[in-house]
């Protein structure tokens, strides 16, 4: 994970966007990852209490 946020990071500066916009841009991105594995998660243990019935 550490590669691909330099690269993106080496990337966004050649297209002008500064560092701590990136860095911004790549927070809301990792909470929205985050999120979307919790409700996965939350989805599965759901599932499993009405199959366990």
């Amino acid at each position: 994970m550490v590669m691909e946020f330099l690269k993106g990071l080496e990337q966004a500066m050649k297209l002008g966007l500064s560092k701590e916009s990136f860095i911004e841009v790549w927070h809301q991105e990792s909470k929205i990852k985050q999120m979307e594995i919790e409700n996965m998660l939350l989805d599965k243990r759901l599932q499993s209490q009405t199959f366990e019935k």
